[in-house]
């Protein structure tokens, strides 16, 4: 984990340094070739977004990071209370018409042996026709492991739409998403009851109490985000680099409906006192209903937020193209409004892969 939180730091810096020479040599008089990193700007941007010329194309990657809830949907990350990295493979194809469709992992490093959260797939759609605006509807099915103490995503289904218009120095948009998903949790203990019998000694009984939460999660979110553009060329007349910080504000409505229960099993011998001594079965169960005044019940919690402006946001994405292969180092930077602690979180991800 320290070499992987090297290779990240390493990628930084060396972007950072990147971006410096890109910068010092902007005030050089040589005219930049028409034919050259304008075309290939042009070219990556109109791959990576969908946005410009339709092109189909296959986009391979694999990234590393600690934003585990969604790969298009911010307002899930912003969400997220595990802190722990995730490497992410991604395969995805999309279809100039429009039509897109994406298959992931997250895979995490659990003890010594590498295990797999989830995984994804993602059928979208953008539209690619309109001048000055854009507009896309995308949608994610969570497929596995339902442990969101492991870093797993609670949601099943994530449903995302936004609005883009592109023709402004400062690009405004919308985002809107509206999640669900439950998850089972089962803790068991070991324990025993000791009943007191008359003119008997007292019997020990041991059994094991089961303890489920069932929990239903909705969200509503709302994402007003405002982002530039800047680009630079790199190195050779095949590469650039892509610079796009955003400015986020994050509406959202959250409903968790939580469901209690617990019960106690007996061993098959004890359970077989209910045909064979029917009083001290009773008296067993009198005896553990005392002991445990909450076994054999079921609460029910109903906790809805109001749609509210729960945080701000700060996206710093950046891209380094190098013809069909780029570097894409990202942070997100989230204050959140609501509470008076854990208020400020830092997301990262760095992804590398091509096109083809």
């Amino acid at each position: 984990m320290k070499q992987t939180g090297l290779f990240v730091l390493g990628t930084w810096l060396f972007l950072f340094v990147s971006f410096q020479q890109a910068a010092a040599q902007q005030t050089d008089s040589t005219v930049i070739n028409q034919d050259s990193i304008e075309q290939v700007v042009d070219d990556f941007i109109a791959l990576l977004d969908s946005l410009k010329k339709p092109t189909s194309y296959f986009l391979a990657g694999v990234g590393f990071g600690n934003q585990q809830f969604s790969l298009k949907n911010v307002a899930l990350n912003a969400q997220q209370q595990n802190a722990g990295s995730t490497w992410i493979p991604q395969l995805s194809y999309m279809d100039k018409s429009g039509l897109g469709l994406a298959y992931s992992n997250y895979i995490t490093l659990s003890g010594n042996a590498l295990q797999i959260l989830q995984h994804t797939i993602t059928p979208s759609y953008d539209y690619l026709k309109a001048d000055h605006w854009t507009a896309g509807v995308s949608y994610t099915r969570f497929i596995g492991n339902k442990n969101p103490e492991l870093g797993s995503s609670p949601y099943q289904h994530d449903f995302y739409s936004y609005f883009r218009y592109k023709k402004a120095w400062i690009e405004p948009s919308v985002s809107l998403g509206s999640s669900f998903g439950r998850f089972t949790e089962t803790a068991q203990k070991y324990t025993f009851a000791i009943i007191k019998r008359l003119s008997r000694p007292d019997t020990l009984v041991h059994f094991r109490l089961f303890d489920t939460l069932r929990v239903k999660i909705r969200d509503f979110s709302l994402v007003l985000n405002f982002q530039h553009r800047f680009q630079w060329k790199g190195f050779t007349a095949k590469d650039a680099f892509d610079f796009q910080p955003s400015f986020l504000l994050f509406f959202a409505r959250n409903q968790y409906d939580l469901e209690y229960s617990s019960e106690g099993k007996f061993s098959p011998r004890v359970q077989s006192l209910q045909q064979n001594n029917p009083l001290f079965f009773r008296q067993l169960q009198a005896q553990v209903q005392r002991q445990f005044p909450d076994l054999f019940q079921t609460r029910n919690v109903l906790n809805t937020a109001a749609f509210n402006l729960q945080s701000l946001g700060l996206d710093l994405n950046l891209t380094w193209m190098l013809g069909k292969f780029f570097i894409n180092p990202r942070v997100y930077l989230d204050y959140y409004l609501l509470s008076s602690r854990e208020k400020f979180k830092v997301f990262y991800s760095a992804q590398i892969g091509c096109m083809f």
